[in-house]
């Protein structure tokens, strides 16, 4: 006669999930960061044939990786290890390097590369902590300040168009990001805090708002006898 035998999954899960959730060596996100800042430094040296651009833009995606650091890190309510940061800024920045390259024949600035990724950097720090126009404003804020740093032209200007480029990036995503909780709305889902519930649960072992979605979303009937 066979017994049937209780297995324990959730071990299995977890190692399922902490695949899913992976990223890349610490020493490959480094070198992605590192080639993306190169790119950048070296498109604005081909239009300004100055070679100051190399240190300038490497010291502004320092000063990049260390707004990130402290946005995603020191202000977190679950910071980040410096492997996740580096992800961050890759995510964030590298997708938009490689969309100048394509613009660069029509539009030689650069510097709003680092604008440009305040979209990116909103939807992430949406993800993961939520409040909307929080979110925004440190997205917007980010890329200002990193395009300022990164371009020796006049300020005013360059401060205009970081505003308006980080601006139009931030509300692109901001429509994005409405769009997809709308069609979880009508199919009675919270769609961003139910994914957000399961990446806390999953990276940070914080299962509070995945209980808290599941409970918004259970169905309770009194039963009368």
């Amino acid at each position: 006669m066979s017994r049937a035998r209780h297995v324990d999954v959730e071990p299995l899960i977890r190692e399922m999930y902490s695949k899913l959730f992976a990223l890349p060596q610490e020493k490959i996100l480094a070198i992605v960061y590192v080639i993306a800042t190169l790119a950048i430094a070296l498109l604005d040296y081909l239009w300004t044939e100055d070679l100051y651009v190399f240190p300038r833009i490497f010291v502004a995606s320092v000063f990049y990786l260390a707004l990130i650091y402290l946005v995603f890190h020191v202000l977190s309510p679950n910071p980040m290890g410096f492997e996740r940061l580096l992800g961050v800024a890759d995510f964030s920045l590298a997708p938009y390097v490689i969309i100048w390259i394509f613009l660069y024949p029509f539009e030689k600035s650069v510097y709003l590369v680092y604008a440009s990724s305040s979209g990116m950097l909103f939807l992430l720090r949406y993800i993961f902590w939520g409040n909307l126009f929080l979110s925004q404003i440190i997205a917007i804020l980010i890329g200002i300040a990193t395009s300022m740093i990164s371009s020796s032209g006049d300020l005013i200007i360059i401060l205009k168009r970081s505003f308006l480029t980080s601006l139009v990036s931030t509300l692109v995503m901001t429509a994005f990001v409405l769009f997809i909780e709308l069609i979880g709305k009508r199919n009675g889902v919270k769609t961003f805090k139910l994914g957000r519930g399961f990446i806390k649960t999953w990276i940070f072992d914080d299962t509070k708002d995945l209980e808290n979605v599941l409970e918004e979303n259970s169905i309770k009937k009194d039963i009368k006898i």
